[in-house]
């Protein structure tokens, strides 16, 4: 059967009324290009060539109406020979081909072309435009001296969404949200849109509502409060596309995690549990139905804890194995080694934003709680540590804390949580000791003083030691007259990506040097400049330095 591209094309020029004329077809492997023959050899004067030379042969002995080529001809381009051709018959319409090959997945920009229907909108034109009558229209007006003409294109139009992984996505090409099942069974979704007569409110809550299975009133979406919803903008067609795929995807693994939990309290496989109507029961027994708000209830009474060997899938680093351990706090202890890092002083930045992201994770996928105070809830730091070395040996980590900031320290807590764990895998029992070392070297000691439990479930009660020193006092005055005695807090007003822009002075060595400070959102040194200059700040010193983070 003739390819629907073609059938269109054919239709576009008007060829299939009279069939008066013939159609060569130039193609020197004549790939798909033979099921056109078989087509029109029901009514129309099928000529074939495999070269340009025999083709202009044909041309001069026939009467053609259309010429059919390929691009990519070895004599000439199919171009070259269309014009060749329209030099001996000026009126014969030409259709030049660039193969029958699947579109590409990938713009030279970087933007995916999936889901692209741009065959599929010319197929469309094809049936809703009349070319034939169109054509007699033509013929009609170029006999009275009128020249008429048609043509016909398809285009892309540009929308904001993801990359491909190589190509940076900027700010409109990513999206973030959250979702938590809330005590009362309220799916709550807090996102970076911000509504202006869109009905971002509506459309979310019936994406989150129909994937994660409660009614559409058991939804409550939040929005522009910032202190708790994540970084985003509204614009550019984008809403429908980002935030609804991220609110499927979201509801999709909060979905996941409740019936994990689920499963437990039921003594069910995860895998046979369904939610319908903000319950969730076991296949094929209705009977078995318990609210989603009991399961969120049961987890916030610290009945879901501490886990070693936890699965946690992080954005741009895949599925990995973590540890969630409490310390002073809740922990991820993710291993070094595979994520590519050797835990040396240099690697500070890429730890930092690697740490970050899988605290983010975490925040969505792990849910732990304390088991005597319920307030103390979600993982709010991450260790990247090195593999165990054993009793009594040195152990390298390095914490890194929200933001996206990498502790110097050692880390008591980040001790206490490290040997928690090994102590719930077996490796380490009461009276045993470990060093923990961060990245520029310093430690702390730990030791297992004794074993304890903390609303029935097992502890032990850590030994830390370590070294502080002293390096300034610093006294803090409130005048009574002060308007602002607590101080203030105004929403960002820096260029998006940096919020700090400092000019002073280094001094050491006997000498002093001009610096140019550039800190980041997540409060990381992104970039220092030093100059001998004397005064004044130079503010094309500080734009060259903020245009080479852009």
């Amino acid at each position: 059967m003739l390819d629907e591209s073609l059938r269109s094309l054919i239709a576009l020029h008007g060829v299939g009324e009279t069939r008066s004329g013939g159609i060569l077809i130039v193609d020197d492997e004549q790939p798909n290009l033979i099921v056109l023959r078989n087509f029109l050899e029901a009514g129309y004067r099928v000529y074939e060539a495999q070269a340009g030379a025999r083709a202009l042969e044909i041309a001069r002995a026939t009467d053609l109406d259309v010429v059919i080529t390929d691009q990519r001809m070895p004599e000439m381009s199919g171009v070259e020979l269309l014009e060749q051709i329209r030099n001996l018959k000026p009126d014969v319409a030409g259709i030049v081909l660039t193969g029958f090959t699947d579109p590409p997945a990938l713009m030279i920009t970087g933007r995916p072309l999936a889901g692209v229907t741009s065959k599929e909108s010319l197929e469309r034109v094809a049936q809703l435009v009349d070319f034939p009558a169109f054509r007699r229209q033509q013929a009609e007006a170029r006999a009275q001296g009128r020249y008429l003409g048609i043509g016909v294109a398809t285009f892309i139009e540009a929308a904001p969404g993801p990359r491909s992984p190589e190509v940076p996505s900027g700010p409109m090409g990513t999206e973030s949200m959250r979702l938590r099942l809330e005590e009362d069974g309220i799916v709550a979704l807090f996102t970076g849109q911000m509504p202006h007569g869109q009905s971002h409110q509506t459309t979310l809550a019936q994406i989150a509502a129909d994937e994660f299975g409660v009614p559409f009133e058991q939804v409550r979406i939040v929005v522009g409060d910032t202190d708790v919803v994540p970084f985003g903008l509204t614009g550019g067609s984008r809403s429908a596309t980002m935030t609804g795929g991220v609110t499927l995807h979201g509801a999709r693994q909060l979905k996941a995690k409740v019936l994990d939990f689920a499963a437990h309290l039921m003594e069910a496989s995860a895998q046979d549990l369904l939610i319908t109507d903000g319950n969730v029961w076991v296949r094929g027994d209705p009977a078995s139905a318990i609210a989603v708000s009991e399961v969120a209830r049961r987890a916030a009474s610290g009945q879901f804890g501490a886990d070693v060997d936890a699965k946690l899938e992080v954005g741009g680093l895949g599925m990995l194995t973590v540890d969630v351990v409490f310390g002073g706090m809740w922990y991820v202890i993710a291993d070094a080694q595979a994520l590519g890092f050797s835990l040396e002083a240099s690697e500070a930045k890429e730890l930092s934003i690697v740490g970050e992201s899988i605290r983010r994770a975490a925040r969505e996928q792990l849910l732990c709680v304390h088991p005597e105070n319920p307030e103390v809830a979600g993982v709010s730091i991450v260790q990247i540590a090195e593999q165990w070395r054993g009793v009594g040996e040195v152990s390298k980590n390095a914490v890194v804390v929200a933001p996206g900031r990498l502790d110097r320290s050692a880390t008591g807590t980040g001790l206490s949580a490290r040997m928690a764990g090994l102590h719930a895998r077996g490796m380490m029992r009461v009276g045993e000791t470990m060093t923990h070392a961060s990245v520029i070297g310093s430690t702390f000691e730990g030791r297992i003083a004794s074993e304890t439990t903390v609303g029935g479930r097992p502890a032990i009660v850590p030994s830390i030691r370590g070294s502080a020193w002293i390096t300034g006092i610093t006294q803090v005055l409130v005048d009574p007259t002060d308007p602002f005695p607590e101080g203030y807090l105004l929403s960002d007003t820096w260029p998006y990506g940096y919020v700090c822009v400092q000019y002073g002075v280094l001094r050491g060595e006997g000498r002093a040097e001009r610096a140019i400070f550039v800190v980041d959102q997540q409060g990381i040194l992104r970039y220092i400049d030093i100059h001998d200059i004397a005064e004044q700040p130079p503010t094309d010193k500080i734009m060259e330095a903020l245009d080479k983070l852009r």
